[in-house]
């Protein structure tokens, strides 16, 4: 333990206080939670809960880029319907929603419940 004479002489001399490095390194920790991971998280549980309420009818754009109209739902596989005749299986998780569309504005909707 020391004295803090010894803390104030240390100081004196330029030295910086152990804690204050463990106080600059929580707060970077802070800060990269708040502009990195935190809006990762919220994007994250965004698509599941999207991913999660697929039906039949919904407007998708896969991952590639494709737009399409799901067909049917199968466990992980979802089988979109890209042009009239034309369907593919594609994996649920590569799937989002098409801006504008039902399903976000649904997603939207719930948003706004809970913030309310």
């Amino acid at each position: 333990m020391q004295s803090p004479h010894l803390l104030i002489l240390a100081q004196a001399q330029g030295q910086v206080s152990p804690m204050m490095n463990l106080v600059f390194i929580g707060v970077m920790v802070l800060i990269f939670w708040f502009i990195v991971l935190r809006p990762q998280f919220n994007e994250a549980k965004k698509h599941r809960e999207f991913v999660g309420g697929l039906k039949a009818g919904d407007e998708v754009v896969t991952a590639g880029g494709l737009f399409g109209k799901v067909v049917s739902i199968d466990g992980a596989i979802a089988q979109v319907e890209v042009a009239r005749g034309t369907k593919v299986r594609i994996d649920r998780n590569k799937l989002h929603p098409v801006s504008g569309s039902e399903g976000e504005a649904s997603s939207d909707s719930s948003k706004d419940k809970k913030d309310a």
